[in-house]
C-alpha cells in the first residue's frame, strides 16, 4: 500500500523526478500519517480505501510544513502602514486529523482497544 500511496504522492506533488532527499521526506510523511490514522481510527491495518485520503493528507503536510526548506513557513499575522509594520506566525500542523474527521469517520473502530489486548 505505501509505494501505491507514495506514486499517488509524487503525482500530486508534481514531482517528474523526485530528489533521494524528497524521497526519504515522502516515506516518512507517508509512515507517519498510516500510523496516525490507524492511532485515530483505531484499526490494526490501514484499509486499502485510504490510500487516497493518506496521499492528500500526505500532500498537505509536505506543502504546508515546507519541508525541504531550513525555514518554517509563517503566514502574515498583521500588516500596518504608518512606520510599516509586518508581524509573523508560525503555522501549526496540530489539526491535520481532525480537518479528514469527516472522511475518516467511516472507518474509526468504537470498540477500541486497550494496551492488553495488543500482541
Amino acid at each position: 500500500m505505501e509505494e501505491d500511496v507514495k506514486s499517488d504522492v509524487i503525482m500530486l506533488l508534481g514531482l517528474t523526478e523526485p530528489t533521494a532527499a524528497q524521497e526519504k521526506i515522502i516515506d516518512f510523511l507517508i509512515t507517519d500519517t498510516i500510523e496516525a490514522v490507524r492511532a485515530y481510527c483505531r484499526l490494526e491495518f490501514t484499509p486499502r480505501v485510504l490510500s487516497g485520503l493518506i496521499a492528500q493528507m500526505v500532500v498537505k503536510q509536505y506543502r504546508e510544513a515546507a519541508y525541504g526548506s531550513s525555514e518554517q513557513p509563517r503566514d502574515i499575522k498583521s500588516i500596518s502602514e504608518g512606520e510599516r509594520t509586518i508581524s509573523f506566525e508560525n503555522r501549526s500542523l496540530s489539526g491535520l486529523l481532525n480537518s479528514y474527521r469527516d472522511r475518516l469517520k467511516p472507518y474509526m473502530n468504537r470498540k477500541g482497544r486497550v494496551p492488553s489486548d495488543i500482541k
